[in-house]
């Protein structure tokens, strides 16, 4: 990864207005990631709900299905903005 903005070790993310400087990890010497962690950050968690939501519109499904992980805040809301269950899938 590359790009970043003036906060040199954050790269810039805009989700439906809602703008987060994610931290940037070394993995190797000429290489970097990005890490988003939606848990707690309830506005950011919104504005991607409310964007996903418009963007499935013209989808037709039943269930909204999410792994026992951090995506579980992000299936929760899209369940209240779409008015579609959700479930959580559980490894044993």
């Amino acid at each position: 990864m590359t790009h970043t903005d003036s906060h040199s070790s954050t790269y810039p993310l805009n989700i439906n207005g809602v703008q987060r400087h994610l931290p940037l990890f070394k993995v190797q010497p000429d290489l970097a990631i990005a890490v988003l962690n939606i848990l707690g950050d309830t506005e950011l968690t919104e504005a991607a709900a409310r964007a996903l939501n418009g963007r499935m519109a013209d989808i037709s499904y039943d269930v909204i299905v999410t792994a026992e992980a951090k995506s579980i805040p992000l299936a929760y809301a899209l369940s209240v903005h779409s008015g579609r269950p959700y479930i959580v899938l559980r490894k044993n």
